[in-house]
């Protein structure tokens, strides 16, 4: 299971407030019943008489900006110099978002009837000079009891009744509407988000080509004039994920001024650019330290508001060597690329178009979802795996996939795909993986091998949401063939999906193992209709040292010029049926997933009896200490002993309640 390290560090300070309480979860609360009282945590206190009482909702989703403020003891009235400023908006999850200045702060608010209260949250603290009232802002605010309305203005109320702060309307805020398909709905929460209250995460540059900055809670970078590319880089390395940004657009710029973020990056010099230019246009490079790759050229996108100072969401998701290209939500492009496959750092970039004339770019926050499995978005092109739907069965609880999902052999992605469930695709799922992150469903009928498969819980929505399905214990891994990696300038390429290694080209062939995902192999020889490569394999492990793989599961192929070309006359002999001896009524016995080989001991390097067919039943006669291999019937004119051993995580079994059932049986 590969593992990924993403950290948000923020400065976190808490409303100064007068209650010594413990505050609760930022929630919207109506009224107790409960003849107990109120709960601990909900506020209490009871508005002024004159203002008028008023239920949570007329004041959500609006920007209220201070003007005024009054005390009673010691009396005091004042209005406040420049109210834009200073502002709140109340939002419907029960979180607020505060200006205070040059700062800003966001939590969580409480209410019950006309209490309210707020919980700490995130909030950068620079010194905003010597007339700034943010300090006071945000004490008057941590002190809040209740709130009411009067002559259209909000005032928020002291628990005390001694003090009222008082806001105007300053304007709805427009909520984006959903977009189908969208990662973020998909998704759900986010593996890490850096919201920018501090530079935590960054180490800022003020130098001839750029300067950058964390103000405001906003990534701040501008581009000096300079023309060409220039980044500032994060620390997290990342490998398959969805990440978002919000960019605000700049106030001037050129039409082919750009700026984005910059992925997958090896080192400080290398990876991919994805951005925006001012004319509303968006671009995939590729930069490997000496020149530039367009994966996706200049394309103009009515999607990219390109308004000044307007925001739009840029995501890119990146699974293996796919790229999937969003924006505002929506899926717009992809392209593929396999020069750097594995985790890079990400950050963001600029690019002046003329020398001498700058512009400054905003970010106001930046989200990743770590993937672990293939993403497939609804649009996108799918890669050549069967599809099939779901089948509905007579128990289970009801899935739906939300995005074009992979159907795995195990739960994890070491296991191979065997198929693709289409978004939108309901069926049921029967049981659940121990580490409850990956669903059992039922393969279709007509499956030439396999009975059930698994989907990742990330990409489906089930019904009832708190179903309780079994725990189904997983298959076994498959067995993992090492490949010798390749030297500098032999034929090779990178293995993009766990593939299957077998000992001739073709399906008949008996399966060897599967490759690792990512992993560099060395390449000999390919068919002449340029569907199979020979890669080279320890002698030690495979006698023949060499395998077959299908071109599906590999990258580009670099220094083709030195492969073998290989006739359908040349192939190896396709091994001779091992026909093992059918079980008997009620005996352990195993089904053939695979065409696989019989053989002579417990790993790949004895002897070969033969080969078995997909879909043969065999009688089970005991297993290996290990328990990594069956041992099963075979006529003695086969093997003197009647025993073959067969790869265990190539079979499906039956009559097999536990290991222990089966006896040990030791290596020839």
């Amino acid at each position: 299971m590969k593992r990924y390290l993403f950290i948000t560090l923020v400065l976190m300070l808490i409303l100064t407030a007068c209650r010594s309480e413990p505050t609760p979860t930022p929630e919207v609360q109506e009224p107790s019943t409960e003849e107990a009282g109120q709960p601990v945590g909900v506020p209490t206190a009871v508005p002024p008489s004159d203002l008028t009482e008023v239920p949570v909702d007329q004041i959500i989703d609006i920007t209220w900006q201070w003007v005024a403020h009054t005390e009673t003891t010691p009396a005091f009235q004042g209005v406040v110099p420049d109210p834009e400023n200073y502002n709140i908006v109340f939002n419907t999850d029960g979180t607020f978002n505060a200006k205070a200045d040059c700062n800003v702060a966001s939590g969580g608010y409480i209410v019950s009837g006309s209490s309210m209260s707020f919980t700490p949250g995130p909030m950068t603290l620079a010194e905003c000079g010597p007339d700034s009232l943010y300090d006071t802002y945000l004490l008057l605010l941590g002190q809040t009891g209740s709130f009411g309305m009067k002559d259209g203005d909000l005032f928020l109320v002291s628990e005390d009744n001694n003090t009222r702060m008082q806001f105007q309307n300053a304007g709805t805020i427009a909520r984006a509407e959903p977009v189908e398909g969208d990662p973020v709905t998909l998704l759900g929460e986010p593996t890490g988000t850096d919201t920018f209250a501090s530079a935590a995460n960054w180490t800022l540059f003020d130098n001839e080509c750029y300067t950058s900055d964390i103000t405001g809670g906003q990534y701040v970078m501008r581009a000096n004039g300079v023309t060409g590319a220039c980044w500032e880089v994060s620390w997290p390395e990342i490998l398959n994920f969805y990440i978002e940004t919000v960019v605000e657009m700049p106030a001037t710029c050129n039409d082919d001024d750009s700026f984005g973020m910059l992925l997958r990056a090896p080192d400080n010099n290398r990876g991919y650019l994805y951005g925006f230019d001012c004319s509303g246009h968006y671009y995939l490079r590729l930069w490997d330290g000496t020149q530039t790759t367009q994966l996706i050229p200049k394309t103009a996108s009515n999607l990219i508001n390109t308004q000044p100072e307007s925001n739009n969401r840029m995501g890119l998701g990146v699974s293996e060597g796919d790229f999937y290209v969003y924006i505002n939500g929506q899926y717009v492009n992809q392209t593929e690329d396999f020069t750097y496959y594995g985790p890079g750092k990400m950050g963001y970039f600029v690019n002046a178009a003329k020398e001498g004339e700058g512009f400054t770019v905003k970010h106001d926050q930046l989200s990743v979802w770590i993937l672990e499995d293939t993403y497939y978005p609804p649009e996108a092109e799918l890669p050549d795996y069967p599809v099939s739907d779901i089948p509905d069965v007579a128990e289970g609880a009801n899935i739906t996939a939300n995005v074009n999902v992979n159907v795995r052999s195990g739960p994890g992605t070491q296991f191979r795909v065997v198929h693709i469930a289409l978004q939108g695709d309901t069926g049921d799922a029967i049981g659940q993986s121990p580490d409850g992150r990956w669903w059992v469903v039922p393969m279709p009928e007509d499956h030439p091998h396999y009975t059930q498969g698994w989907v990742s819980k990330q990409y489906t929505t089930i019904d009832p949401s708190d179903a309780q399905l079994p725990v189904i214990t997983p298959p076994l891994l498959p067995a993992t063939v090492y490949a010798v990696p390749p030297a500098p300038g032999d034929p090779s390429a990178v293995v993009l999906e766990r593939g299957e290694v077998r000992n001739g080209p073709g399906l008949e062939y008996p399966l060897y193992g599967l490759t690792s995902t990512g992993s560099p192999v060395k390449l000999l020889r390919i068919t002449e209709d340029g569907n199979w490569y020979a890669i080279e394999l320890p002698s030690s492990t495979i006698p023949e040292g060499m395998g077959w793989i299908h071109k599906v599961y590999l990258g580009e192929i670099e220094n083709s010029a030195g492969l073998r070309v290989v006739k359908p006359s040349e192939y190896p002999d396709v091994p001779p049926d091992a026909r093992p001896t059918a079980p008997g009524s009620g005996a352990a016995a195993a089904k053939a997933l695979e065409t696989l080989s019989v053989l002579s001991g417990p790993s790949t390097s004895y002897r070969s009896f033969g080969k078995v067919d997909a879909g043969t039943i065999m009688g089970i006669v005991g297993r290996s200490a290990d328990s990594k291999y069956w041992v099963i019937n075979l006529p003695s004119s086969i093997a003197p002993s009647e025993q073959g051993w067969v790869d265990a995580s190539l079979v499906e079994v039956s009559k097999v309640e536990t290991e222990s059932v089966l006896p040990v049986i030791p290596a020839p």
